[in-house]
């Protein structure tokens, strides 16, 4: 386990080296420390692993190909496309293992404010966007409703199983929500410095929240 570990340091130490680049606006060290974030969390996850999930390796491998494109390309519409992708592959390992229905007044509750709460966040931002970029509409709906689902999965099974992996998949999924809604508002509606410096540092906390995911539900099903 000492190489997993001089790797996962590695990661903490370059997502430090990539934060005070950012915050000094020095853009090329932040964009060449920034860059093997996902390359180091795969290799984290390659040998700590048992055994390697391929769905979560090219969920992986398509989170890094957006992530590039974001920092060096502005066409939002292949942006969104590999996102998309990517959310899809997330919902998918959530689903796999969706835990029985057990009702409880509180769970219905808890996972009825969830909803409401997604839905909210769903149509104002989709709104928002629609408002700047007509031609968006259809993409951005079915990339929301991916989005909400992938949301609605990961409290689903928080509140009826709350297994540790599951804390870590809906941690993941409410990453991707928060930096979505920060990078639609600084895109589309106003540009706010701390939702951009909020977005860069959750963004590249989730990669380690999406990894913790995948060892933690193999650790329990290995038990």
């Amino acid at each position: 386990m000492i190489l997993p570990k001089k790797i996962l340091f590695s990661y903490f130490g370059l997502a430090l080296i990539a934060t005070i680049a950012f915050i000094f606006n020095y853009n090329l060290i932040m964009n060449i420390t920034r860059t093997p974030l996902v390359l180091l969390i795969f290799l984290y996850y390659y040998f700590s692993a048992k055994k390697i999930n391929y769905v979560f390796v090219t969920f992986l491998f398509i989170t890094f190909l957006s992530d590039l494109w974001m920092l060096f390309f502005d066409n939002f519409l292949i942006l969104i496309t590999l996102v998309l992708a990517s959310y899809v592959l997330f919902l998918v390992l959530g689903i796999k293992d969706f835990v029985k229905f057990k009702p409880t007044t509180i769970n219905i509750t808890s996972l009825g404010i969830v909803f409401l709460f997604i839905t909210f966040l769903f149509i104002t931002i989709l709104d928002l966007v629609v408002t700047q970029k007509q031609d968006y509409k259809i993409p951005f709906a079915i990339y929301g409703l991916i989005l909400s689902s992938c949301a609605l999965v990961g409290a689903y099974n928080l509140i009826f199983r709350n297994r540790k992996y599951d804390f870590f998949y809906f941690l993941t999924v409410s990453t991707f929500v928060i930096t979505d809604v920060f990078y639609a508002v600084n895109k589309f509606y106003y540009k706010v410095e701390i939702f951009v410096f909020l977005n860069f540092i959750i963004q590249i906390t989730s990669y380690f929240f999406m990894v913790k995911f995948m060892l933690e539900k193999q650790k329990y099903n290995s038990n």
